[in-house]
């Protein structure tokens, strides 16, 4: 319960900072990607990505990052990004239950073979990407909207699909 609490109160000094000066202090942007690099280091291991204990910090198997956004926008922070993001949720939500699935599945794999399957390796990573990905656009530690893809070079989300997901979100939430 601290620990939730604690991020919720990152995550509002973080949208505070950007309505008051419309840009997030370095050093709070800093421990915010940290953080969600640690965490997400901490999936991989548990989800059996790969075997090695996770680092808080130094090049790992895992690695995250987002570009300091210079001037994050104060118009979408408050209801936009929360109301687009609502489809990725639901996706995210199905995706995370099917990924909790293949990572039992996984497990026998590795039981038995020693080895996870690529191919469903190659989904829990992109599930977990694309998490990142929205909780980053969510937590306007990135304005790009996010895209709904598992790949890895995938670009930002579509001005088409933002739009969709705005009328969706509004739809849900109305």
């Amino acid at each position: 319960a601290a620990a939730g609490s604690f991020g919720g109160s990152i995550l509002l000094a973080i949208w505070v900072t950007i309505l008051l000066r419309r840009r997030i202090p370095r050093w709070l942007f800093d421990f915010q990607v940290a953080v969600h690099r640690f965490t997400y280091r901490a999936y991989a291991y548990f989800a059996l990505l790969t075997d090695k204990y996770p680092a808080f910090e130094g090049n790992w198997d895992l690695q995250y990052w987002v570009d300091y956004p210079e001037r994050p926008s104060r118009w979408r922070l408050l209801f936009w990004k929360l109301i687009t993001s609502i489809p990725h949720f639901f996706v995210l939500a199905a995706l995370s239950i099917a990924s909790v699935v293949v990572v039992i599945i996984a497990w026998f794999a590795i039981l038995f073979t020693g080895a996870f399957p690529r191919g469903l390796h190659v989904f829990v990573v992109g599930v977990m990407r694309w998490g990142a990905r929205v909780t980053a656009y969510v937590e306007s530690l990135t304005d790009e909207f996010p895209p709904f893809s598992l790949d890895h070079d995938a670009g930002p989300g579509s001005k088409s699909s933002e739009t969709i997901c705005a009328i969706i979100g509004g739809l849900i939430v109305t």
